[in-house]
């Protein structure tokens, strides 16, 4: 299997590219970039179908379903913006954190959201309030190391586990946690971004160092390490694809990884190069980005008035 460039999209972004995710027919695909511009593209001819701006940059994003994208905001804010037909856009927001918004995670009504220190679960089904808050995840207990959250995931299918909303969170300096209590604390690296297994029961996590490890979800241990040219020490996006049976690992280094995985075995089975040097990644947040901290209270999630301009694109 090698993979190949099929499409190459028009230079609608001017500053670095923060996310870029499918919606989940496909059919159409999002990004957004550091200077609060969200892009809608049809993936199948590179054009350009939608623009969006807001008054600052767009630093997480997903697709509740075919028609919903829910942006996380570097001012803490989340967006919700459902695409109509013709130019009917809906944007309703709500300042939900005291930092910037780097990750969200989704599962049926749940929606999970990080931001620095602060790990919140919301309740999208509320009527009367577009994010209810549901619960504020406990930080882990510092010993003098900055707590910064790196990656929000939702397991689901485990043969002990009865219920799906079992929320996991990567923490650059103290480990990994699974259903809001401490899982495995300790682990000689840096842990940056990451991605879960299709069946919840392993994670990839970037390391900063040396490329990416692969860690049992049951026992902590690492059960694999796939190393290359990291470059600079970023975050550098992984992504679990093709069912979990490969991982995309990027780098700084000018080069994406692609290596099969089963178990404890690895392959790497291609090397695609990346122009340039690329700081910003499409499958992940720029979370070494640093923003001034706003003054605030965290019980106090008040709705925000969006500042959002839409075009839609001419056809022809």
């Amino acid at each position: 299997m090698k993979y190949r460039q099929v499409r190459t999209f028009a230079e609608a972004h001017a500053q670095g590219v923060t996310q870029v995710s499918f919606s989940p027919d496909g059919a159409l695909l999002a990004s957004s970039d550091l200077s609060g511009k969200m892009c809608i593209w049809d993936p199948s001819t590179g054009e350009l179908l939608h623009f969006y701006t807001a008054g600052t940059s767009i630093l997480s994003l997903l697709w509740a379903d075919s028609d919903t994208i829910i942006c996380g905001l570097a001012d803490g804010t989340i967006v919700k913006m459902i695409i109509g037909d013709q130019e009917d856009v809906s944007v309703e927001g709500k300042w939900c954190h005291a930092y910037p918004v780097e990750h969200l995670a989704l599962t049926g009504r749940l929606l999970a959201s990080g931001a620095h220190s602060e790990v919140f679960v919301w309740d999208m089904a509320q009527v009367g309030d577009l994010f209810a808050l549901e619960r504020e995840v406990d930080p882990p207990t510092t010993s003098g190391d900055e707590v910064l959250a790196t990656g929000l995931h939702w397991g689901t299918n485990r043969t002990h586990w009865r219920t799906s909303n079992i929320l996991l969170v990567t923490y650059m300096s103290h480990g990994i946690y699974i259903r809001f209590s401490l899982c495995h604390p300790h682990c000689p690296r840096f842990r940056a971004s990451s991605s879960l297994s299709p069946d919840a029961v392993h994670i990839a996590v970037a390391n900063m160092v040396n490329g990416f490890d692969v860690y049992n979800l049951d026992t902590g241990a690492i059960v694999l390490s796939l190393f290359h040219k990291v470059g600079k020490q970023y975050p550098a996006p992984v992504l679990y694809v093709h069912g979990g049976n490969a991982i995309l690992g990027g780098s700084t280094a000018g080069v994406l990884d692609l290596w099969y995985v089963e178990g404890a075995l690895s392959r790497k089975m291609q090397t695609l190069p990346v122009p340039g040097e690329p700081h910003q990644f499409t499958s992940g947040p720029p979370s070494f980005i640093r923003y001034l901290r706003g003054q605030s209270s965290l019980r106090n999630h008040g709705t925000w008035a969006p500042h959002f301009t839409s075009r839609r694109q001419a056809n022809g």
